[in-house]
């Protein structure tokens, strides 16, 4: 349940990854990589965001992208690297 602090609805780093099911770890990366918002600092302990915020996060977090051709190279290199560690 989002908090309603002057008239502005905000919603808890706790709501926010039950939104999206991942991780708090996972949303502190992208917050550090610089791909999603911050947020803001409520009672100098908590994280919260606003509406706005939590729709960029969750566009973030559903975001599709076609896989390049550099890291399907990548990708086929380690799996068969895996295969024949296998046998």
């Amino acid at each position: 349940m989002p908090l309603t602090i002057e008239g502005v609805e905000f919603f808890t780093t706790t709501e926010v990854t039950q939104m999206l099911g991942v991780s708090r770890q996972t949303l502190w990366r992208w917050r550090a990589e610089g791909n999603v918002p911050l947020g803001r600092r409520f009672r100098r302990k908590s994280v919260v965001f606003t509406k706005v915020e939590v729709d960029e996060i969750v566009a973030f977090g559903n975001k599709i992208e076609p896989i390049a051709v550099v890291d399907l190279a990548l990708g086929a290199g380690r799996h068969a690297a895996s295969l024949e560690a296998m046998k």
